[in-house]
């Protein structure tokens, strides 16, 4: 909770090509924070089409379809919350180095939510795996 706090702008993410866990996940952890700490600046971007199937979720409108390494230059987030994905290599479908590096570069902070084991790992990163049946149930 205090990497929430002491962020203003915080990016929420997930693998490309999003499954509806992917996407319900970021969507539940983007209302949570909106609810909770309105003042912060929040974004949701996500590389690759998006199931349109869930297009009557609250907040679906807020999802932005971009490249992540884009989303992260233009944007410029304190802090990525990545959901339903257990490495930067699935976040970015073909620049997770650049992504890996800009992140570094930038002492970006980071939150991963998943129930699959997490594959990259650093000082910078809370990794929560409660080994729940999805990403949402474990946001939840």
């Amino acid at each position: 909770m205090d990497l929430i706090k002491t962020s203003k702008k915080i990016l929420i993410t997930s693998h490309f090509g999003p499954d509806p866990d992917a996407i319900a996940s970021c969507l539940f952890t983007f209302g949570i924070i909106k609810t909770n700490f309105p003042d912060k600046i929040l974004k949701i971007t996500n590389e690759g089409q998006v199931p349109q199937s869930l297009k009557s979720l609250e907040y679906f409108d807020e999802i932005v379809t971009e490249d992540f390494v884009n989303s992260l230059s233009n944007f410029n987030p304190d802090l990525i919350i990545v959901l339903d994905c257990p490495s930067i290599d699935r976040v970015s479908r073909e620049q997770s180095q650049n992504a890996r590096d800009y992140i570094e570069k930038n002492n970006i902070k980071s939150i991963w939510i998943d129930h699959h084991q997490i594959e990259d790992k650093d000082t910078k990163t809370i990794f929560i795996n409660d080994l729940r049946t999805s990403a949402t149930e474990t946001a939840f």
